[in-house]
């Protein structure tokens, strides 16, 4: 709540000093009042879109409204109510920069711990933001609208990228070869605390057959898992 309310208000504070700049029009800092709960309304419909993104909330004849929508629906909601004053200006701009400054923090700054396992210890790495496709900022707005709002995001984002501030969000398939050798690395860790095929062997011959058909099995899933990450080195450097 305090990583929203308090960026939301400090950027809405600098959006009227700059109206101010620009018109020399003292109500805006005189006469503006900052206040209320919009910008932790906003983080809470980013939060939920993050989370539940395909969520249905109800069928329209327009479409089906899902939680991606939620931002964007109440977005438009506070113009409308702006255009005819029965919401305060302010109350959209504390909305506005509520939405951006939750979905930055969630983008690329929220720290995530990730455990790795290996055949005799445990790595943990911590990670930022949430770097998936379904939580770019174009996915905000309707189906449409995507394709128009991915352009300036897009050349915003690769500048930024450029200078340092943004991480280089990996291309799929390095993300798939993360995904597979966390499998790897699970299942080492699965085979030292159940060591099930070492025993295996021990068996007399007479038990050879049957235990050697369980031992396929069980070594499978890490033998599809080594291979497929394998085969994604060349893709991940060609990627990368």
């Amino acid at each position: 709540m305090v990583i929203t309310l308090i960026p939301t208000a400090i950027l809405t504070s600098i959006h009227y000093v700059l109206l101010y700049c620009l018109t020399y029009d003292g109500s805006y800092l005189f006469n503006v009042r900052i206040h209320g709960f919009f910008g932790f309304y906003a983080a809470m419909a980013v939060t939920v879109k993050q989370l539940l993104p395909q969520s249905i909330l109800f069928t329209t004849a327009f479409g089906r409204l899902k939680n991606d929508h939620i931002a964007f629906t109440i977005t438009v909601i506070a113009t409308i109510l702006y255009a005819f004053n029965l919401l305060d200006g302010v109350q959209v701009i504390l909305l506005i920069y509520g939405i951006l400054t939750s979905w930055l923090y969630l983008r690329f700054l929220q720290p995530h711990t990730r455990h790795l396992y290996t055949s005799d210890t445990m790595d943990t790495t911590i990670t930022r933001g949430d770097l998936s496709d379904t939580f770019a900022f174009e996915t905000f707005f309707p189906n449409v609208l995507r394709p128009l709002v991915a352009i300036p995001c897009n050349l915003i984002y690769n500048f930024f990228v450029r200078i340092n501030i943004c991480p280089k969000i990996p291309s799929p398939a390095a993300q798939l070869l993360m995904d597979n050798d966390s499998v790897v690395n699970f299942s080492q860790m699965r085979t030292q605390l159940f060591p099930g095929p070492s025993t295996f062997q021990k068996y007399p011959a007479h038990h050879h057959h049957h235990h050697h058909h369980h031992q396929k099995h069980y070594y499978q899933p890490v033998q599809q898992s080594h291979n497929m990450s394998q085969s994604l080195q060349p893709l991940l450097q060609e990627n990368l």
